[in-house]
Order: C-alpha cells, then structure tokens, then sequence
C-alpha cells in the first residue's frame, strides 16, 4: 500500500500520537523507526512521512499498526504496515 505525502500532510504528529496512546514522542518515534513484534511475530512499523520537520501518521496507518500487532493477526499484505511515498 502506498500514501502520497498530500494524503499524510493532515495526519496526526508524533506528540498528537503520544498522547492518544500515553507514551512520550520518542516512543512513537520508535514505532516509526525500528518497530514492534507483531501478533503473527513479525516486525511491524507504524508508516508515517517527514512533512514540515515532522512526522506525520494518518489514521489508516495507525489503524494497520493497531491491527498488526493483535494476536492471531493476519496482515500479510501490510507487512510493515504499509508504506507512504514522498511524492
């Protein structure tokens, strides 16, 4: 799968994550970078864009990375829970 950057431009931010998740910037940071193992023991990594100094994560992208890592989770087709393009 693959986002344009117009698409992420209107994503939530590192910090906007953080506190949805109640975690500090640079544990998304890490998602973002490194990953987590997933439910099917996977890596998995939270897609997100640089946009104006930072990054951007669209809800879809979070929704794939929230799913990936359920137990039992099939997710294949995302295996780094998909990807965004610089266009």
């Amino acid at each position: 799968m693959t986002m344009t950057l117009t698409k992420a431009a209107g994503g939530l931010t590192t910090e906007a994550m953080a506190a949805r998740f109640g975690v500090v910037p640079d544990t998304v940071r890490n998602w973002i970078h490194f990953g987590v193992i997933g439910g099917n023991g996977k890596k998995v990594k939270l897609a997100a864009v640089r946009f104006g100094g930072k990054y951007r994560v669209t809800e879809e992208a979070m929704e794939l990375f929230l799913r990936a890592q359920n137990i039992g989770s099939h997710c294949e087709d995302t295996p780094d829970a998909g990807r965004i393009s610089r266009a």
